[in-house]
């Protein structure tokens, strides 16, 4: 990522006193010695709003912002190291109001932010000025890694966990990002995981998420590099059945 970047997103957060993390792919990729393949996952404690307008007077570009979901973003005019968007999430807790539903957002402390995401391995954080100091020595990243869920054990081990039994049943399209996930680290599902992952498939839980979030998921997938292993994987586990459509 563009230091430079990094430095007015710092500069900014300093400003505003607040804290900004990397939570997720930049970490788990740096750790996996895997490029980061654009996968910026920026929290901050608070006021995303004013982070990103602040970021806007330095990188021309549209800013949006969703209220709803306690996030905001950046649109650059011109791309600023490959990035044609950055955007920043505030810590929040969520509600997820029946299965499939899309959640109910309200803010929360970094530890409940964490234990709303996905897998373990995608729960590591590191604050952005820690990150950025370790030039990407991973005995620094290390000795500055959040790690509330012991997902640099499951990191270390290729091994795709969930945080909660209810994840697959809150959020379906988690099963998509399972399979993903799987095949990008080369490793297997933690044995509960996959026993709630097949479960939820067998009790319908595609049926409960709108369409339009399902082709938004076929979507992401397809523009992957490892997107035939997902496909393979989606298929082995009875998606493509699921859904009515002809098998990989």
């Amino acid at each position: 990522m563009n230091p430079e970047l990094i430095s007015h997103i710092l500069h900014a957060a300093n400003k505003l006193d607040l804290q900004v993390f990397l939570v997720g792919g930049a970490i788990r990729d740096a750790l996996l010695d895997n490029e980061v393949m654009q996968d910026y996952d920026f929290v901050v404690s608070s006021k995303s709003k004013e982070l990103v307008e602040m970021l806007a007077a330095k990188y021309p570009g549209t800013v949006k912002t969703f209220p709803e979901f306690l996030t905001a973003k950046i649109l650059f005019d011109t791309s600023v190291d490959g990035l044609d968007e950055v955007d920043f999430a505030e810590f929040r807790k969520e509600v997820y109001r029946h299965p499939g539903a899309l959640p109910t957002v309200s803010p929360g402390t970094q530890e409940e932010d964490l234990a709303r995401r996905d897998f373990t391995i995608n729960t590591l954080s590191v604050g952005l000025e820690d990150f950025n100091n370790s030039a990407g020595d991973v005995s620094k990243i290390k000795s500055s890694i959040i790690d509330q869920f012991n997902g640099l054990s499951d990191l270390e081990a290729r091994r795709v966990k969930v945080l909660h039994p209810k994840s697959f049943t809150d959020d379906p399209t988690r099963i998509f990002r399972a399979a993903k996930y799987k095949a990008y680290i080369n490793g297997n599902y933690e044995a509960d995981t996959e026993q709630l992952l097949k479960d939820s498939l067998s009790n319908g839980a595609l049926e409960t998420v709108q369409g339009y979030r399902i082709v938004s998921e076929f979507k992401k997938l397809l523009c992957l590099p490892h997107r035939v292993d997902v496909l393979k994987e989606l298929s082995e586990l009875g998606v493509f059945s699921q859904l009515g459509l002809a098998e990989v």
